[in-house]
């Protein structure tokens, strides 16, 4: 269970235009209403302790999803993936539980948990979901290579530094020799040009084409991409996802426009960490069902 303080604290800031290093306050601001989110917070600790359980099961003879997928090529980095997706999930919601106990809901950092477990738990059922053993695995290579590249970005970084430049030359090397080349065996093998495997997972797409949302119906099509993006805009400070986040209360004009009170709003919160956990829980169901069923 969740217990949340009795206040609120909330940033006093400015909009049109937004103004850095505005004045910041801590004021009481009423207790926040979780609603749901304590119970759900419940199914999903229950429904990730079975995923993580099973990850290290031995399930006997049954020919699971999970055993024909890890007797082929790429088959280990589907469960590989997904389950480091769901630690990364569940590691940023205890996080967030944590920040609403000791700090508060305040205006800007909570959302700076809740996306990055969303999209971990996004992550790890686009991996899961496919019935299609094949579309599995690929997505699994997928999910590696794009890290992968992310690596040689940071790398390539490294390299305009005169003290690291030669050692950091060797080390993307030796991944293009070692490792690359993996991936792109891997990828042949399950007709994907390395061109493909590298290609960014295009979120507010994906989120759309998942059986799990569809299956709630054409609303949740349209509104699940939206959470996405209001916890995108959220994280990167955009003063329109905040606002939209909050309740507002405007103290006086100022130039080019308004002073305003912001604070947590509980619809907001109660809503996007509501889909946040059905993604998580999801995929924690989609886990155990690999790799204890057909």
């Amino acid at each position: 269970m969740v217990s949340v303080p009795p206040y609120a604290p909330h940033d006093e800031v400015r909009r049109q235009p937004y103004c850095p290093g505005v004045t910041r306050h801590r004021i009481p601001m009423g207790q926040l209403d979780l609603g749901r989110l304590s119970n759900m917070r419940q199914v999903v600790d229950m429904s990730w302790a079975r995923a993580d359980r099973v990850m290290d099961s031995d399930v006997g003879q049954i020919l699971t999803a999970r055993r024909m997928d890890e007797a082929q090529i790429a088959g280990t980095r589907v469960y590989i993936g997904a389950h480091a997706q769901l630690l990364n999930a569940m590691d940023n919601l205890d996080g967030l539980w944590a920040l609403l106990q000791h700090h508060g809901a305040t205006t800007w950092a909570p959302w700076n948990l809740l996306r990055p477990a969303f999209e971990a738990a996004f992550r790890a059922l686009w991996v899961l979901e496919p019935t299609e053993g094949l579309t599995r695995r690929q997505r699994g290579l997928r999910l590696e290579v794009i890290n992968y590249v992310q690596r040689l970005n940071h790398l390539h970084e490294l390299v305009a530094i005169p003290g690291l430049s030669k050692l950091v030359g060797e080390e993307i090397a030796r991944s293009h020799a070692d490792v690359e080349s993996v991936y792109r065996r891997e990828g042949v093998a399950l007709g994907l040009t390395y061109g493909q495997a590298r290609q960014e997972i295009n979120v507010v797409d994906e989120l759309r084409r998942l059986d799990a949302t569809k299956a709630l119906g054409p609303d949740s099509v349209a509104m699940v991409p939206a959470c996405w993006r209001v916890l995108s805009g959220s994280q990167h400070g955009f003063p329109y996802a905040v606002l939209q986040n909050s309740d507002i209360e405007v103290q006086a004009p100022v130039p080019g426009g308004q002073r305003v009170l912001a604070s947590m709003k509980d619809q907001a919160f109660e809503s996007h960490t509501s889909v946040t956990l059905w993604l998580v829980w999801q995929a924690c169901d989609r886990l155990t069902d690999r790799c204890t069923r057909p």
